[in-house]
């Protein structure tokens, strides 16, 4: 009986000391969210002084630095502070992160070499909790580039270059980054006074990336390669000329495109020259030709897995909807109005004859930014019994049954030449029309309980596709 009063009386014990520690922890954060920066920071640290060994330990450590450092600006207190943690907690992830804002504040201070140092730090703590070096994190990642970077600023090629070359190790294929880690490794090795190697380095970078701004640029700077490497400079260089311009002037990209097989361009040039061709048609609006580019590169690539290949079908669907719906309202000057208050009254199923009189306004249709259907947009405070009114006149060629949708979160009222349809909701909200030869007239009436008076509008066939050969006034011609 003893013992097992002796077993309760330390489960007790030890179970009173950890809620004990918990609050403590806790209290620390609600110092913290109360905004009370001295109490948590004393309470942070008290937390570490006494449970040195908890999981929370570090976490509490790395807060603490950060409000000595960054919220109360004792900023040697604060580095003393992430040193410890570091020292302290070698192979935690939040010394890690402590590692990182040091080197950061040497770089701020204007200390490249003790940066450098901190960053060679920074990789090793990664090295341990992160990932093996082909498979690093993204921090691992920024840090190695950062050490490397701090070495090659401070013109120590030696100690840069192999961060630069270890990045290269990795299973990371990131066109943002690795083309000016390439560039990065190749200034390493021309500060070196290793001509040949650096050439070897561009010469990757360009048959890696080479739409990269680093691999083209290397057009402009041909001596980095040709004392040490033969490279038939012709065909890249109509690539990239090409490439400046799929933008601006893209039949001339697509003419450079088509011809880079012609040119003597290598086979991965010419693929992705032809991977691109379907995107120099996308940004033409030249969707027949884009969807035919496409086709014809997966046909000749069947194993091209670029990210770009696989998700072009639903870019192209996408713009194509919008580029029409654009190109179907271009010319089209809707008669809109807003009711002043005084006409709130108005009954909810009453029919208006929109015109200046008294107490009406003609609304500013500018597209609002974002919505490329958006028809109306009223950008000040409402009332919840404010109105408005949109008028329209849409010309069929035949009888048709239609669909329109309005975009808008609150109740809207539809008439169709002069008939009252009903109250709609739904965002979008659905309503069939069955339009007649000639012009339709469709009258929507808007409320708005609270927020911005908005509306967007489109007309769709049963299968939900946009039709495009109606047409649109403000008045009947």
């Amino acid at each position: 009986m003893k013992n097992i009063a002796v077993y309760f009386g330390l489960f007790f014990f030890f179970a009173a000391h950890t809620i004990c520690m918990a609050e403590q922890f806790q209290e620390a954060e609600t110092a913290l969210k109360q905004r009370d920066f001295d109490q948590a920071a004393e309470g942070f640290l008290g937390f570490v002084r006494s449970e040195s060994d908890h999981e929370n330990a570090p976490l509490a450590l790395y807060t603490a630095a950060r409000i000595r450092a960054l919220v109360q600006d004792r900023l040697e207190e604060g580095k003393a502070l992430f040193r410890e943690l570091i020292d302290g907690y070698p192979e935690n992830e939040w010394a890690f992160y402590g590692a990182m804002r040091l080197a950061e504040y040497a770089i701020e201070q204007g200390d490249s070499l003790q940066a450098a140092k901190v960053y060679e730090e920074v990789a090793t703590i990664g090295e341990t909790i992160f990932h093996p070096v082909t498979d690093v994190s993204d921090a691992q990642f920024g840090a190695l580039k950062k050490c490397g970077e701090t070495y090659l600023n401070l013109r120590r090629y030696h100690q840069a270059e192999p961060y630069f070359s270890k990045l290269l190790e990795t299973n990371i294929n990131d066109r943002r980054t690795m083309p000016d880690v390439y560039a990065k490794l190749a200034a390493c090795l021309e500060g070196e006074g290793e001509g040949a190697r650096a050439a070897e380095t561009y010469l990757k970078l360009i048959e890696t990336y080479p739409t990269a701004r680093e691999a083209c640029g290397l057009c402009q700077t041909k001596e980095k390669i040709d004392p040490y490497a033969s490279f038939d400079w012709e065909p890249y260089e109509y690539f990239v000329e090409g490439y400046t311009v799929f933008r601006t002037w893209p039949s001339k990209a697509a003419k450079h495109m088509i011809n880079l097989e012609t040119m003597g361009g290598s086979p991965d040039l010419v693929q992705t020259a032809l991977r691109l061709l379907p995107w120099v048609y996308y940004y033409s609006s030249d969707f027949k030709k884009a969807r035919q580019a496409h086709q014809n590169f997966v046909n000749r690539y069947p194993d091209d897995t670029d990210i770009y290949v696989r998700y072009f079908p639903m870019y192209l669907d996408s713009y194509k909807e919008e580029f029409e719906f654009k190109q179907f309202l271009t010319s089209v000057s809707f008669l809109v109005a807003e009711a002043d208050t005084t006409a709130s009254s108005t009954p909810q199923e009453e029919y208006v004859s929109i015109s200046r009189a008294d107490g009406w306004r003609e609304l500013d249709l500018t597209p609002h930014y974002g919505y490329y259907n958006q028809l109306l947009y009223v950008d000040r405070p409402l009332n919840p019994t404010d109105l408005a009114y949109i008028r329209i006149f849409v010309k069929s060629d035949s009888e048709r049954r239609t669909n329109m949708e309005v975009g808008n979160d609150d109740p809207w009222i539809l008439w169709h030449n002069g008939s009252l349809l009903g109250e709609f909701t739904g965002n979008p909200g659905k309503a069939p029309l069955d339009f007649i030869p000639g012009w339709n007239e469709i009258m929507i009436k808007l409320t708005q309980r609270e927020g911005d008076m908005t509306a967007t509008l489109r007309f769709v066939n049963d299968e939900d596709e946009s039709e495009q050969d109606l047409t649109c006034s403000a008045v009947k011609d």
